[in-house]
């Protein structure tokens, strides 16, 4: 496609008037950049082949593939990622994922903003207008070493923890709340004489025959319990926490979200 020469003249003059420098030297019969010009113009063409190239990425797109950014909070990461991550490589070797472990707040305000596209997470909690999708019931077991008062327990009732001290996560961690809820405990209800804030501290505590917590199935089951003195004893109950796949409700992955969410979903059923 040709150019008028007028018109080409014209833009260039406008595009002069933006940048506030000469792009070209003009006489009757030509019109030569100069170097602000040659400059401008090599970088106006690495624009085009740049804006073609995400055309091209748009068009290409496949699912399960490019990279999705998740959020994960620390009471689930630890305890899944080692034995899910190499399935999802396996089954999508062209997906890429960038990981981020926060607490679940902080990961819903990345989410909401676009900074990231998805979140693992544990309900019940507040989400607003989140899509979601269901991945795990997760149930709490009691959790103390081989010498604590209720070790020889086949279970554990909410009378049987009435006056005992219960390790839990530093206020913050939903996993608190999911805890007191499980063992129906008000806070006014919790003795204890030790908060922490990660509960990979919490079984270490309970391994080294510092006292007792509840642990989310997750962790009871995961490589992290494996090899301690640490008892484990189901808790009389039957509430839990729930895992979901949390994502904007006018994402454009969504069928990607869902997915992932069936890969790890098939990961819990085996833990």
């Amino acid at each position: 496609m040709q150019c008028n020469p007028s018109t080409l003249s014209a833009g260039i003059k406008d595009i002069e008037k933006v940048l506030g420098a000469a792009l070209a030297e003009r006489d009757k019969r030509n019109v030569l950049l100069t170097q602000v010009g040659l400059e401008v113009a090599h970088r106006g063409r690495m624009l085009l082949r740049n804006a073609e190239g995400i055309v091209d990425v748009a068009a290409q797109h496949e699912p399960m593939s490019g990279e999705i950014q998740l959020g994960l909070i620390p009471t689930i990461s630890p305890f899944l990622l080692p034995r899910v991550i190499p399935d999802l490589k396996q089954q999508y070797p062209n997906l890429s994922m960038r990981l981020y472990e926060e607490q679940t707040d902080s990961l819903l305000h990345q989410l909401r903003s676009g900074k990231i596209d998805a979140v693992l997470m544990a309900i019940p909690f507040d989400m607003g207008d989140l899509q979601y999708e269901f991945v795990y019931k997760d149930h709490f077991v009691f959790a103390c070493s081989p010498n604590h008062p209720l070790a020889n327990e086949p279970g554990i009732s909410s009378e049987m923890l009435a006056n005992q001290e219960i390790m839990l996560l530093s206020e913050g961690h939903c996993l608190r709340k999911h805890a007191l809820d499980a063992c129906k405990f008000t806070e006014s209800d919790l003795r204890s004489q030790f908060e922490a804030t990660s509960l990979l501290t919490l079984i270490q505590m309970v391994s080294a025959g510092m006292g007792a917590t509840l642990l989310p199935s997750v962790a009871a089951n995961s490589h992290v319990v494996r090899g301690t003195n640490i008892k484990m004893i189901p808790l009389q109950t039957t509430e839990s926490r729930e895992i979901v796949m949390v994502w904007r409700k006018n994402y454009s992955r969504q069928s990607d979200c869902r997915t992932i969410a069936n890969v790890l979903c098939n990961s819990f059923a085996n833990v």
